[in-house]
């Protein structure tokens, strides 16, 4: 009978001890699981973060190279318009005739140059060359050498173009010599005025000078890129 007994109690001993060591080693998993889970969590956290920092620094480096490339094109752009910044075209006079010149101070040509410029009808002994006048600019100014014509190249220099007796209504560019101080600009005819100069720059991108009043009657000009060849000017051409 005591065997039974301690035999008994001997039994729930080691059942209590079974439980209790199923209860500890399932605490250690479970502790273990947690461990591996947050350690998971953390890794990923940090990955995330490196992530995240690698991004910022590609975006950081990405607009330094685009602030880089933007000052690169901008000092080509202005060192482009400073070469050919002084190319001009204006009214001249002697005596009662009257005459365009072009002034060219530049280490290189110009090209497919127009001129459009305000000018009597009457100084035309060619048909009035009335249809030769561009209703497409404001004014519908007269436009030189011609409506679907420009001037192929024009050297370094300075040069004049008359009105013409002949079948086309302007002389071609004649360079200016002894005879430049008889010509004298023309400040205040607004029947003899040039409103506007294209040309294209020994780079292939092509500028435009416009002349013209403000409202309140003062002479103002602009000086735009309106095409440009350069795939680093691009950004700057205006309409």
């Amino acid at each position: 009978m005591w065997y039974d007994v301690v035999s008994a109690i001997s039994n729930l001993v080691m059942a209590a001890f079974a439980v209790i060591a199923g209860i500890y080693a399932k605490g250690q998993y479970d502790e273990a699981k947690q461990q591996r889970e947050l350690a998971l969590r953390q890794e990923q956290e940090e990955r995330r973060k490196e992530a995240k920092q690698d991004e910022l620094a590609l975006q950081e480096q990405q607009q330094h190279e685009r602030e880089l490339a933007e000052a690169r094109n901008r000092t080509l752009f202005l060192d482009r318009q400073r070469e050919i910044a002084h190319v001009e075209a204006f009214a001249v006079k002697n005596g009662g005739n009257y005459a365009v010149e072009l002034s060219v101070p530049t280490e290189a040509s110009i090209y497919e140059v127009r001129v459009w410029a305000q000018w009597p009808d009457e100084d035309f002994s060619y048909g009035n060359a009335t249809g030769n006048r561009d209703s497409s600019r404001n004014g519908n100014p007269h436009v030189a050498p011609g409506k679907k014509t420009s001037w192929r190249m024009i050297r370094p220099g300075n040069w004049r173009v008359d009105t013409t007796e002949k079948r086309f209504p302007w002389t071609q560019p004649e360079r200016i010599n002894g005879d430049a101080s008889a010509w004298k600009p023309v400040y205040a005819d607004m029947r003899h005025e040039v409103v506007e100069l294209e040309f294209t720059d020994c780079y292939g991108n092509k500028w435009r000078r416009c002349y013209g009043r403000n409202k309140e009657g003062q002479y103002v000009q602009s000086f735009v890129l309106i095409a440009a060849k350069e795939p680093e000017l691009a950004d700057y051409v205006e309409a």
